[in-house]
């Protein structure tokens, strides 16, 4: 076999990853303690929008990587502040993290921080970013934390012109049917335990009917806001879902409750509290129920009585579960899924004191629901390693705030939809020894999922797929790796021992590393043409990965054939 040439040159005595190594002079040591490589700013951006902080790491508090994140954000809007824009724009608008807090947090530092232009750019697509009402107070809540008067007491917002207009215009920029919508259902709300935010706070801060081009249709809501239903100047400007909605606050009859979520399409924040006890009223509210919504409530609909394995209300969620168009274009996320999987098939919230019986045709939908998140992505028909990093600091701490899901759990989510869109994949667990896990698409995820608790622990030796490829004699083209980048335990590098699985197989195949938490650390090395960087549930990996592994030129020719690396 040919010896294969590239970028690393012969392949030389291995080094312990507890010791830079002498080929990689632009090695930094991670948390864990080994030599990695760091990823540039705008690549560690993308991964906080996508993953967050909230929860640390196995060797990060939260606090500090919250707060190195943020010094990330604001290093990039120095260095570009109209991309780092953009980026938080793109990232949100096209549904690819699982929660919005980490984008609105991002574009209010971008207000806060940014020069002139940038600030004018942010605000522009506050309303792509903050599309609904919860979305805006949070965006001032993180901004009231950024440009407040530190001063005795609760601080308060320093409001400027710009801002004021900023604001103003996602208001006015609103049609007032959707505006009111808005505004009914997202009515105010606290913010991380704080005081919080409402419309009526928003709206006597900005002026936003003021001075500016508002439709009667707009001032009439802005009144009704800040004054009451009889404070409206004109209140038969008013849309008639406000109407409706002032009618049903001290209702009583549940046919009349039941008639106005049918003609007006209500949802559950707009009707009596005391309503949501009743089983019709579910009923009614889940026609149209938002996708979203529905997940969120699938164990109220069970304890309720609504969803039985033979119910009409089970089919129709089901059915709603099973449509991958309605599930992409209501912006569901995959986390979402997943959290709901977890949750659910436990028949009790992780708060209060809600518990039901778990409906099977529910899991199922839900399993085959998450597959349906992601975009479709061209099979590639490539020969797929995929090692999951099962060891402990992928077990402690929770993905993207939600409970239970550890980043193993993610990784095997992840390793999961590869499995569904390529024939042809070996899946393995590592730590500091290999487990094979002999995954097949028939598995149903959640399943898969206690598999994977199961094999974690250990220490951390992201070296070890390409090891077992090359002492199993494995045709491997992509090796998919999945992991915290934590990497410490190996006698020998990751990315020289994917050298060495290039070098001794003949086969120069791709690395794709998908990052399980928000740190800056990466096992690929950065000159490595062939390898790429992407973070964990971004929902653009399946088609990013299959367009990167297609793309090049040069292809997997003939094994005896000598091949460049990079």
């Amino acid at each position: 076999m040919a010896k294969l040439t590239g970028v690393y040159g012969s392949i030389k005595p291995s080094v312990p990853q507890t010791s830079p190594h002498p080929d990689a002079p632009g090695q930094v040591e991670n948390s864990a303690g080994g030599y990695v490589f760091q990823i540039d700013d705008f690549t560690r951006l993308e991964r906080f929008l996508i993953l967050g902080s909230s929860e640390g790491t196995y060797y990060v508090g939260a606090t500090k990587l919250t707060r190195d994140n943020a010094k990330c954000v604001e290093r990039c809007i120095a260095q570009d502040g109209g991309k780092t824009v953009s980026t938080i724009v793109g990232i949100s608008t096209a549904g690819r993290a699982p929660k919005n807090d980490q984008a609105l947090f991002a574009l209010a530092q971008c207000v806060a921080f940014g020069d002139l232009s940038t600030r004018k750019h942010a605000l522009a697509n506050l309303p792509n970013v903050a599309r609904i009402g919860t979305h805006l107070f949070q965006f001032l809540e993180y901004l009231k934390g950024m440009r407040s008067n530190q001063t005795e007491g609760a601080p308060k917002m320093r409001w400027n012109r710009s801002l004021r207009n900023g604001i103003a215009d996602w208001y006015l920029a609103k049609e007032a049917q959707n505006l009111a919508y808005q505004m009914v259902k997202y009515q105010s709300r606290r913010v991380d335990g704080t005081v919080g935010w409402s419309h009526r706070d928003i709206l006597r801060a900005t002026h936003a009917g003021y001075g500016r081009h508002a439709s009667a249709e707009h001032k009439a809501l802005f009144d009704w806001a800040t004054k009451g239903l009889h404070g409206a100047t004109e209140e038969k400007d008013l849309p008639e879902l406000i109407r409706q909605f002032e009618a049903l606050k001290n209702e009583k009859n549940v046919k009349v409750i039941i008639a106005a979520i049918e003609k007006y399409n209500l949802t559950r924040e707009m009707i009596p509290t005391e309503a949501l006890n009743d089983v019709k009223v579910w009923e009614a509210l889940l026609q149209r129920m938002p996708m979203n919504a529905m997940i969120r409530n699938l164990g109220k609909m069970s304890q309720i009585g609504l969803l039985t394995t033979f119910s009409d209300a089970t089919k129709l969620v089901v059915s709603k579960l099973g449509n991958k168009e309605y599930l992409l274009k209501s912006r569901v996320h995959p986390v979402q899924v997943l959290s709901a999987l977890l949750t659910y098939k436990n028949g009790r919230g992780t708060r209060g004191s809600l518990v039901w019986d778990v409906v099977s045709p529910v899991i199922d939908g839900l399993d085959e629901a998450f597959y349906g998140t992601f975009p479709n992505a061209g099979t590639t028909n490539l020969n797929y390693y995929i090692g999951v990093d099962c060891s402990a600091s992928m077990t402690w701490t929770n993905l993207c705030g939600v409970p239970g899901l550890q980043p193993i759990v993610g990784a095997m989510a992840m390793a999961m939809v590869t499995l569904q869109n390529e024939p042809y994949c070996h899946t393995a667990g590592y730590s500091t020894v290999m487990k094979d896990l002999s995954l097949t698409k028939r598995m149903r995820l959640d399943q898969t999922v206690q598999l994977a608790l199961r094999s974690g622990a250990g220490g951390t030796d992201c070296a070890k797929p390409y090891q077992d490829a090359l002492d199993k004699k494995m045709p491997v083209d992509v090796f998919l790796n999945l992991t915290d980048n934590e990497t410490w335990a190996g006698k020998k590098h990751p990315f020289k021992a994917l050298e060495e699985y290039r070098q001794k197989s003949g086969r120069n195949a791709y690395q794709i590393v998908v990052g399980m938490t928000a740190t800056n650390f990466t096992i690929a090395d950065p000159k490595d043409a062939r390898s790429l960087d992407v973070a964990g549930f971004d929902t653009a990996v399946p088609s990013v990965v299959s367009k990167f592994v297609t793309g090049d030129q040069g292809g997997f020719g003939d094994v005896e054939e000598e091949m460049e690396v990079g």
